[in-house]
């Protein structure tokens, strides 16, 4: 066949990261600021192994917590370049919403910083402010990380590349899962005493956990720290829910979009033929899943609340005890299970009430 050629003008070339357009004579500065990000990405990765995986001096942890405040100047500083060089500016908010969210969030805390320090010191701080801070850097770091592992040329575009099939890459994921939980599980800091944990116990405990089966080797809550629950549960959310499914929400949210082999890979995995309902179907999965939880949660809060154990005490179990039996895992953080509320009505029924969801 033949081509038409016009004599318009020449086209303006435009380069799409993340489905965003910015003009051709912007393509390397865009190049710049991803490779800078990346290289800012690994580095927060390897932080964040290193100040909770082993137990390290407060000099190394100060040093950490500085390196944080130049990450956040940092993502802050590369997402108002990228929306000034963006030619569809209500486009790229709407792409990068997490992003904004996140930004108004910290613009937010420091004003009411500002407020409360300038205009009401006479009165004692409400909240801790190093505290907050450290916990909002915390969240920040694995926002960003999280984000790294959503973008396609990393981690799905390893499994394109192997050549697998769509069916398979349900179980090279949960492989790969199981085997990077029981990395984290070994690390010294995740064990009291820092003593940590032989290959087989943990790969034994990470693969009970993502798979939901409720077994255990050692006592979770008295043989694991902070550190080593947090990871146990992250595998029991990502079992319980499903690791595609948890991918495929967040890459929707993060703008990542979802391509055929992607969806024909979640109509195995959830048994649902529709196509182009596949997304309003995970979407409709995770936002129950999370709501329940949370319920079950505060439910479990209030009660726990009530015996005088404290609020961070009681916010903590509450969670993890609300997630573990809604995805039917069996974890306790009690030595005992929960033989010490044989006989408590509130919390019998909570937990078996979020464990029928099963059925």
């Amino acid at each position: 066949m033949g081509r038409v050629e016009g004599k318009c003008k020449k086209p303006i070339v435009l380069v799409k990261p993340m489905g965003v357009n910015y003009n051709e004579k912007y393509k390397k500065y865009i190049i710049g600021m991803n490779s800078f990000m990346f290289l800012v990405t690994l580095a927060i990765l390897s932080s964040l192994i290193i100040e909770y995986g082993f137990i390290v001096p407060q000099r190394i942890k100060n040093l950490i917590f500085y390196f944080d405040l130049f990450v956040l100047f940092s993502f802050i500083l590369e997402n108002t370049l990228k929306f000034f060089i963006a030619t569809e500016k209500l486009l790229f908010i709407r792409r990068h919403w997490p992003d904004w969210a996140w930004m108004g969030f910290l613009l937010f805390y420091l004003v009411s910083l500002f407020i409360e320090l300038f205009f009401f010191p006479e009165f004692p701080p409400l909240l801790d402010i190093l505290l907050m801070t450290k916990i909002y850097i915390l969240f920040s770091r694995l926002y960003l990380v999280f984000k790294f592992l959503l973008e396609r040329r990393t981690v799905k575009g390893f499994f394109v590349n192997l050549n697998i099939k769509p069916a398979q890459t349900l179980a090279y994921s949960y492989i790969a899962a199981i085997l990077v939980g029981t990395i984290l599980l070994m690390l010294p800091a995740a064990t009291s005493g820092g003593k940590g944990i032989r290959f087989i116990d943990a790969l034994f405990t990470i693969t009970s956990a993502t798979a939901v089966t409720g077994l255990t080797v050692v006592d979770t809550g008295a043989y694991f720290t902070a550190f080593g629950q947090i990871i146990i549960l992250i595998f029991i959310q990502l079992g319980g829910l499903g690791i595609m499914t948890f991918s495929a929400f967040f890459a929707t949210i993060f703008g990542r979009g979802f391509g055929i082999r992607d969806r024909m890979v979640m109509q195995d995995v959830l048994d649902f033929t529709g196509m182009g309902e596949i997304m309003d179907l995970i979407k409709r999965i995770f936002n129950l899943t999370i709501a329940i939880e949370l319920t079950g949660a505060f439910i479990l809060f209030l009660r726990f609340y009530a015996e005088g154990k404290g609020i961070s005490w009681s916010a903590y179990n509450a969670l993890f005890h609300s997630v573990s039996a809604f995805c039917n895992a069996g974890f306790s953080l009690f030595s005992n299970n929960l033989e010490g509320y044989k006989g408590d009505i509130v919390v019998n029924l909570v937990i078996t009430t979020l464990m029928c969801r099963c059925s």
